[in-house]
This record gives C-alpha cells, sequence and structure tokens, in this order.
C-alpha cells in the first residue's frame, strides 16, 4: 500500500504577518510543472506564486489542494498551489 499524504484544507482567513520559521509549498504550472518555494508560514498564495516565478497575467484560475482560492489565502506546509492558465484556440 503507497503511503499517502494529508494535506490540510487552506485557511481562508486574511494575511496576517506574524514572522516565524520556512515552510514548503509546492506551485504548480501548466504542463504539471512544478516549483517547490520556501516561504514564511504566514504566506499568502500571492507571495508562494512570487516567489516561484509564475506569470499569472493569463491565469484563469488559482486552486490551492483542488479547491479554488484568492491571492490574499493564506498557505501551509505541503500545499499544492496550481495556476490554471486560460484556454486558448479555437479556429
Amino acid at each position: 500500500m503507497a503511503d499517502t499524504k494529508v494535506i490540510a484544507p487552506i485557511n481562508k482567513t486574511k494575511h496576517h504577518k506574524t514572522g516565524g520559521s520556512k515552510m514548503k509549498v509546492r506551485v504548480v504550472e501548466q504542463g504539471g510543472i512544478f516549483k517547490e518555494v520556501n516561504v514564511g508560514d504566514d504566506a499568502t498564495v500571492a507571495e508562494c506564486i512570487r516567489a516561484a516565478g509564475v506569470d499569472t497575467s493569463r491565469s484563469k484560475e488559482i486552486r490551492v489542494n483542488t479547491e479554488p482560492a484568492e491571492k490574499e489565502d493564506i498557505v501551509h506546509a505541503g500545499d499544492v498551489i496550481h495556476v490554471i492558465p486560460n484556454i486558448e484556440g479555437g479556429r
């Protein structure tokens, strides 16, 4: 049986700087490319995306652990942030 990792849901409270230790968060871009970043334990979604160097100007949606998220939401150690781009194409 494979080991599974339980990830706590994101905290939907607004960001408050308190200082503190560092934690690891993954930021996933289009194509499944991800960057693991070390951020403060009170970091927001926006701070994690910025630390990963991901461009969100063409993004449709941001999710944390598969749940819709706002850039000011606080993340937790082990969270996975998905930056979902707009889908382009057609005729």
